[in-house]
C-alpha cells in the first residue's frame, strides 16, 4: 500500500506538463520506456479515448495479457520486491446486470502502479 501511494504521489507531481510536453514525453517513452515520461503522459490520458488514440500517445503496449487490456511497463521502475511498475489500460467494462465483460472499444479504466500477475 505504501509503495502504491508513493508511486501515485510521484505520478501526480509528474503530471504537471508544459504545453508542448505530450509530443516530447511520448517520444521519450517510446524510446526509453521510462517512468518519468510515462507518468507525465498520464495527464493526457482520458477515459473514453479509443485504443488508437491511446496508442498514438503511448505507442504500442508492452504486452496485453487478455483481449481489451494492455500494459505499458516502465523499464526503469520496480517495487522493492521486484514487481514491474507501469500503466494498465482497460477497454472493457462490466455489464452491471449480467456481470459480463463488454469490449467497448474505448478506454474505460486506467491506473499506474505495480503490475503483478
Amino acid at each position: 500500500l505504501t509503495v502504491c501511494l508513493a508511486l501515485g504521489l510521484a505520478a501526480g507531481d509528474a503530471c504537471r506538463t508544459a504545453p508542448g510536453e505530450p509530443a516530447a514525453a511520448s517520444a521519450s517513452y517510446r524510446q526509453r520506456h521510462d517512468f518519468e515520461s510515462l507518468s507525465r503522459l498520464l495527464g493526457h490520458v482520458r477515459l473514453g479515448m479509443t485504443k488508437a488514440e491511446v496508442e498514438k500517445l503511448l505507442g504500442p503496449p508492452t504486452y496485453s495479457p487478455i483481449e481489451g487490456q494492455s500494459y505499458y511497463v516502465a523499464a526503469d521502475r520496480r517495487t522493492p520486491e521486484g514487481t514491474p511498475v507501469g500503466l494498465v489500460v482497460d477497454y472493457r467494462r462490466t455489464d452491471p446486470r449480467t456481470g459480463e465483460e463488454i469490449a467497448s472499444g474505448r478506454l474505460e479504466t486506467f491506473w499506474l502502479g505495480p503490475i503483478g500477475e
